[in-house]
C-alpha cells in the first residue's frame, strides 16, 4: 500500500511513498521461510533530479536451501537499506548513484556500490558506462557434505561451511547507434574480476539452528592443509583418528570478459547478432596447484533475495559454455505476384 503525489509543489515535482508490513512465505512443509517488512520513498526535484530510499527487514525463519539438500537450518533476522540518485536525464549527459547495505544476525554482510554515466551526444548515438563494486562476508557459505556413521546429530552426514570473504569488480558497457528509422546497431561488453577466500572451517552442529562446529577448535576436531596438493584433511572425532574426509582449496580468483552485439533491422526491429565473443575466465589459484570450486546456480545462487549480489558474482566459477553461433540472416524478395500479393493490395 501506498500514496503517491502527482502536483508539483515548493520543493518536489511528484513524490511517494510504498509500505509493505507483511511480506511472507511458507515452503511445502510448512515451514515459514520469509516473514518481512519494507518501506520505500521516491520523490523528484523540480529540477527532474530523483532519489529513491528503501529499507527492509525480516524476522528470523527457517532457511532450506542452507544444506543443499539436507536438513533445515535458521536464517537469522536480516534487514538492507539502499539509496539511488539520478540526474536530470533530459540532459546528453546523466548518471545513476545506487548503493545498498545488508546485514544479518549471523554476521552476514554486504556493500554494494553502482554508479553508472549515460552519454547521448546525439539522438542518434548513446553510450552507457556502469562500474559495480561488491564486497561482502558470509558466514556460512556452503562448501561440501561428508557422508559420517558418527554425525547421527546430522542424519549420518557432515554438512561442511566456512566463512568466506570476497570482492567484485565489473564494468558494464551499452553501445547503441541508429543510422535509419529501419537499421541500429547495439553492442554489451563487461569486463569482470572476482576473488574469495575462506576460513574458519565448519560443520552444522544441530538441524534448525544457527550453530556450527568449527574444525580445530570444538570436539577436539582437527584441521589440516597441505599447500603441495592445496587439499584440506579434517579429523572431526578425535576419539576415531582413521575416521576423517578431504575437500580441495575452495579459495578462488576468476577474470573474464562477456560482449556481444547486434543489428536491429526492419519494422518493428528484429535484432540480428552479429557477433559473440565466447567468456574467456582466467582462474589464478592464490596457491601452487590449488584448485576453484566449482559452484551451481540452483545451489549457491538460490539464497535469500537479499544476497543475489553476491551470488552473481559465483555464476562465473561454474564451467563456461561457448556461446551458440549465430543464426544466418534469410532475405526475402520482394512480392510481386501470388497470393502475397493479392493480400498486400488488399490493404
Amino acid at each position: 500500500m501506498g500514496h503517491r503525489w502527482t502536483t508539483p509543489g515548493r520543493v518536489f515535482r511528484q513524490a511517494s511513498i510504498g509500505v509493505d508490513p507483511l511480506a511472507f512465505a511458507w515452503n511445502y512443509g510448512g515451514d515459514r521461510i520469509q516473514l518481512g517488512r519494507d518501506i520505500s520513498v521516491f520523490g523528484q526535484l523540480l529540477n527532474y533530479w530523483s532519489v529513491n530510499v528503501f529499507v527492509y527487514q525480516q524476522q528470523r525463519g527457517i532457511d532450506d536451501r542452507l544444506t543443499r539438500g539436507g536438513p533445515a537450518a535458521v536464517a537469522p533476522a536480516q534487514w538492507q537499506a539502499g539509496a539511488t540518485v539520478r540526474s536530470d536525464t533530459r540532459q546528453p549527459v546523466n548518471g545513476t548513484l545506487s548503493t545498498q547495505y545488508f546485514r544479518d544476525a549471523g554476521g552476514t554482510w554486504s556493500f554494494t556500490v553502482n554508479p553508472v554515466v549515460n552519454l547521448r551526444p546525439s539522438a542518434a548515438v548513446s553510450l552507457q558506462l556502469g562500474p559495480r563494486y561488491v564486497r561482502g562476508f558470509t558466514a556460512a557459505q556452503f562448501i561440501t557434505s561428508q557422508d559420517d556413521s558418527a554425525a547421527t546429530a546430522t542424519y549420518l552426514v557432515r554438512y561442511v561451511f566456512g566463512e568466506l570473504s570476497q570482492r567484485q569488480l565489473d564494468l558494464t558497457t551499452r553501445l547503441n547507434l541508429t543510422f535509419s528509422p529501419t537499421l541500429s546497431f547495439q553492442l554489451y561488453a563487461q569486463p569482470f574480476t572476482f576473488a574469495g577466500r575462506y576460513r574458519n572451517f565448519k560443520e552444522l552442529k544441530t538441524p534448525r539452528t544457527f550453530t556450527f562446529n568449527v574444525y580445530g577448535r570444538d570436539n577436539g576436531s582437527t584441521i589440516a592443509y597441505d599447500p603441495g596438493t592445496a587439499v584440506y584433511t579434517v579429523h572431526p572425532v578425535p576419539s576415531a583418528p582413521t575416521d576423517s574426509f578431504q575437500f580441495s582449496n575452495p579459495d578462488s580468483r576468476v577474470r573474464s570478459f562477456r560482449s556481444n552485439a547486434g543489428v536491429a533491422m526492419g519494422v518493428p526491429a528484429r535484432l540480428h547478432p552479429v557477433f559473440r565473443l565466447e567468456p574467456v575466465a582466467a582462474r589464478q589459484p592464490p596457491r601452487p596447484r590449488a584448485r576453484p570450486r566449482t559452484l551451481s546456480r540452483s545451489r549457491d545462487v538460490s539464497r535469500s533475495p537479499d544476497q543475489r549480489a553476491l551470488g552473481e558474482v559465483q555464476l562465473l566459477a561454474e564451467p563456461l559454455a561457448p556461446f551458440p553461433p549465430p543464426p544466418s540472416l534469410v532475405v526475402f524478395p520482394p512480392c510481386h505476384s501470388g497470393p502475397c500479393a493479392a493480400r498486400s493490395s488488399r490493404r
